[in-house]
């Protein structure tokens, strides 16, 4: 093919995308986020639970909103055709970007996959991978505790109930553990970070019912244990 000089190759289109699951953002984090997306151009900002587009959070702050399930930021560089967003729900985060060779968004982008990395939400990285780990040791205890009252082709010897109780701890934590990974979400608050209820007002509802069911459960073990 022939040329008459006015052809460069530009490369493969890059589009790129970071997620990060479970981040927990408050308004000092949000407003982070803006003031890079402003840096590169035009910034609107969107929720699936609002109507309309803002231009800062603080126009949600305005209206009294104090949390967001979803949020949406989007920046269009002057006279281009990119554009850079960060969407965040209680799941995950993503940072889009659709450019062909711009430094500028590309710093940006990176920058704000960093900064999420960084509010992702406490233990969920490994709570994963440790309840797993736990299982899997208590499982293996119980298959030695096992194996030991078949060889020994008797009742069950202190070492043996020894093996079984710490094989259902490290079951019971493992369970918990991977119980939390998979129901652990992110949040998003438009408050300041001193603001923030704490864990426990945020799920004194959870801690009541369980505590309440944990003594029923206890005075019921008691009571038919005093049966026997």
């Amino acid at each position: 093919m022939t040329s008459e000089g006015n052809l460069r190759y530009r490369g493969p289109r890059r589009e790129g995308i970071g997620l990060i699951d479970r981040v927990v953002l408050d308004l000092s984090d949000l407003k982070f986020i803006e003031d890079e997306l402003r840096s590169i151009g035009a910034l609107e900002v969107t929720s699936d639970e609002y109507s309309g587009r803002a231009k800062s959070v603080e126009d949600f702050v305005v209206e009294g909103v104090k949390s967001l399930d979803s949020v949406r930021f989007s920046a269009t560089p002057h006279q281009k055709f990119h554009s850079l967003s960060v969407s965040v729900n209680r799941l995950y985060a993503s940072v889009y970007s659709s450019m062909e060779d711009d430094r500028a968004v590309e710093g940006v982008r990176r920058v704000l996959e960093d900064f999420l990395r960084t509010r992702v939400r406490r233990f969920y990285r490994f709570a994963s991978g440790v309840g797993t780990a736990l299982g899997l040791l208590g499982f293996a205890l119980f298959t030695v505790a096992g194996t030991l009252v078949r060889e020994g082709d008797q009742r069950p010897s202190g070492a043996t109930y020894w093996l079984l109780g710490v094989g259902a701890v490290a079951i019971l934590l493992g369970g918990g553990a991977v119980l939390y990974a998979s129901t652990a979400k992110g949040a998003i608050w438009l408050v300041r970070r001193e603001d923030r209820p704490g864990w426990i007002r945020r799920n004194r509802d959870v801690l009541t019912v369980q505590v309440v069911s944990n003594v029923i459960a206890l005075a019921v073990g008691v009571f038919v244990g005093s049966l026997f």
